[in-house]
């Protein structure tokens, strides 16, 4: 994980001189901070259908913090589908980690969550556009 470009990885490699957060300026930008710690994040997965609460996750160890996603997944319903659901959010929060970086825009967490239900819905939309596209050319043959 230390591939992607969060502060405290470009602190590492001498490419930023300030390795802190600049969203809530406290703590160090881990992929793990950006994606479960931050107050951001940490508002954003709670107010998240799944009500998930991040907060308790402690250290720099993304994978940690993911297991215990999965194991609060796991008792949530289909697997699949919730981590399919956490990956997706993930992003989406990347995205808006680099929005806010890169174009100074700043959005609630609940407005990254309306966001991503919307984009949710896009894209199960595409699926059954091309589902009922790819019946409708099979009938056709």
């Amino acid at each position: 994980m230390n591939i992607l470009p969060c502060k405290a990885n470009l602190f590492k490699k001498k490419v930023t001189n300030n390795p802190m957060c600049p969203r809530c300026l406290d703590k160090e930008k881990t992929i793990n901070h950006i994606l479960f710690q931050c107050p951001f994040a940490i508002n954003f997965w709670f107010a998240s259908p799944l009500t998930l609460y991040s907060a308790f996750m402690e250290g720099n160890c993304f994978w940690s913090s993911w297991r215990v996603f999965l194991q609060i997944a796991s008792n949530s319903g289909n697997l699949d589908e919730i981590i399919q659901w956490i990956i997706f959010r993930m992003w989406i929060l990347w995205k808006a980690r680099n929005n806010f970086i890169f174009k100074h825009q700043t959005v609630s967490p609940i407005e990254v969550i309306n966001l991503t239900s919307k984009q949710c819905q896009d894209y199960i939309g595409t699926l059954v556009d091309n589902i009922s596209y790819n019946n409708f050319c099979k009938n056709m043959r």
